[in-house]
């Protein structure tokens, strides 16, 4: 009767430990595991006035055209 005492953990017991710690630590997406390698300094004022800067380019492309 004294063997249940050390009776080993089922591999569910161990699989449960795992998934609580992957739950502790949130899985990062891919785009900030990049951004994190490549810090991005561009304002998002910066990145919209470039978009604008784009879209007039190309209308005054195609005016000329």
């Amino acid at each position: 009767m004294g063997e249940e005492n050390f009776k080993q953990p089922s591999w569910e017991e161990s699989f449960n430990k795992e998934a609580e710690k992957m739950k502790e630590k949130p899985a990062k997406k891919p785009a900030e595991k990049l951004a994190e390698k490549q810090p991005v300094d561009l304002d998002v004022d910066e990145i919209l006035k470039e978009e604008e800067n784009k879209e007039k380019l190309e209308q005054e492309q195609k005016e000329n055209e």
